[in-house]
């Protein structure tokens, strides 16, 4: 279950099959891979906007 607060949402979730967390703020999506400190894909919303984009749920 995706947890969230006043300005971050959170979810598990895999990318390249690697397990992480999935973090949507109001500035920015954010990928960190499970262990890491540091997010692997971080993108501002402008960016992800002006592409498409493909989630895929289990």
């Amino acid at each position: 279950m995706p947890s969230t607060n006043t300005n971050t949402i959170t979810a598990k979730a895999s990318y390249k099959k690697l397990p992480g967390l999935l973090e949507l703020t109001s500035t920015h999506l954010q990928w960190t891979q499970d262990g890491k400190k540091a997010p692997s894909v971080h993108v501002p919303h402008a960016e992800a906007l002006s592409r498409r984009v493909r989630l895929k749920s289990d």
